[in-house]
């Protein structure tokens, strides 16, 4: 049996899309075990509980709300201020070191264990970067998973005022860095994996691995549950749903921007949800309201990866309108929930939606001109298609075994 060491850079209650696959790694730490390796998986939990694999048992917004209220006072200036370091060369820097510390730490603690494994995953370029230069020992073989396009480019869209500056040549730095020190870098799509290849040709072949995101499947007790949910927006003949941290990266701005031009009658045919949480959510709450499409809009807050399923089968069409990704797992959740598509044609994206949905450009005007003529378009024949695509290419127990066949070839 060979150990391998997850480090990954934040908490297993948080809803984004890594922290579910981490959750769905320690639920089927059997298979694991039979492919002969024992995973243990480091985060900032981890270093509360002092132990691996630890879920905390309160949810995202249970934590958030049991804070002290002097922090969750902070953590509010903390939002408009992260809004504000899109153009403030100063604040940005601010939180990209923010973000290194918080990456040192976690491996400052892990390095702390003496640990002994076989293997050491990380799930970004920065986390590797600082297990390199912060560990004085001996190596163990090193994974490293990118999240993003290939590019490197996805912390640069939170901060684009840094582009040509120092904090983006420290970006670039981490990224070779961490490539030439791991042993195997993983991509998390096709499209990333052909971009980072044609970005650095000489970069051993050898080195580079795949494995693209997956998720299981309904268990009996979900379908049971799915059965019985009536929709709080059956009045609404499209009930559109996004799922994703709300900021500018994800583009629920670009939905609200074109549902305000919406004529009156189209208007009433249509409801978004968008459930999530993040710096930008005041902000297009408060346009909304301004708009006045209140009835148009919910805002249902940061919910638990595992009962997201919930709320998508109150929906009839999937929305999410990124400008930089590497393969959202929002979108499997949608396929496996037998949900058309409407997304961008930007990194991993397309690889998920062909016949099962509708690709655009970033250009507001086609998103304007599509939900114009939604009745044009069979959105249950591109659901019955999304789900048959998730049950031929999505699935974990596909994702597993190319997790662990990357590792077979370490060895």
């Amino acid at each position: 049996m060979k150990t391998i060491d997850v480090i990954r850079s934040g908490s297993l209650s948080s809803i984004i899309g890594p922290a579910g696959t981490m959750k769905r790694i320690i639920k089927n730490s059997d298979y694991f075990k039979s492919r002969g390796y024992d995973i243990n998986i480091f985060t900032h939990d981890s270093i509360k509980y002092n132990k691996s694999n630890v879920i905390p048992s309160q949810s995202l917004n249970e934590s958030l709300r049991n804070r002290p209220i002097y922090k969750r006072i902070l953590t509010k200036i903390s939002k408009k201020a992260r809004l504000k370091a899109k153009h403030n060369v100063i604040l940005a820097n601010f939180y990209l070191n923010r973000s290194d510390k918080k990456q040192q730490h976690l491996i400052k603690y892990y390095l702390s264990l003496k640990r002994n494994p076989d293997i050491v995953v990380l799930h970004s370029e920065a986390e590797a970067y600082w297990f390199l230069h912060l560990n004085k020992g001996k190596l163990p073989k090193i994974v490293t998973f990118l999240h993003s396009d290939g590019t490197g480019s996805m912390t640069l869209s939170y901060f684009p005022c840094i582009k040509g500056r120092k904090g983006e040549r420290h970006l670039k730095k981490m990224l070779l860095d961490a490539s030439a020190g791991t042993d195997k870098l993983v991509f998390i799509s096709k499209k990333a994996r052909f971009r980072f290849m044609a970005d650095h040709p000489d970069y051993p072949l050898n080195k580079i691995g795949l494995a693209v995101n997956g998720i299981e499947d309904f268990s009996d007790e979900e379908k049971k549950i799915i059965s019985s949910i009536e929709s709080r927006y059956e009045q609404f003949k499209y009930r559109l749903c996004c799922v994703g941290t709300i900021n500018r990266r994800k583009g629920q701005w670009r939905i609200l921007e074109v549902l305000r031009r919406l004529e009156k009658e189209k208007l009433n045919e249509i409801h978004v949800s968008f459930i999530g949480d993040g710096p930008q959510k005041e902000e297009l709450q408060e346009l909304v309201s301004n708009c006045g499409i209140d009835r148009n809009v919910t805002f249902e807050g940061a919910i638990d990866n595992f009962e997201i399923f919930k709320y998508l089968s109150e929906h009839n069409i999937f929305i999410l309108m990124s400008d930089n990704e590497g393969l959202p797992i929002s979108i499997i959740e949608a396929m496996r929930a037998g949900l058309p598509i409407i997304s961008t044609n930007v990194a991993g994206i397309p690889e998920t939606v062909d016949n099962n949905g509708i690709l655009l450009e970033l250009d507001h005007e086609m998103l304007y001109v599509l939900l114009n003529n939604l009745d044009k378009y069979d959105w249950g024949k591109m659901g019955i298609l999304s789900r048959q695509k998730f049950e031929n290419e999505f699935l974990f127990s596909r994702m597993a075994k190319e997790y662990c066949d990357i590792m077979d070839s370490l060895f």
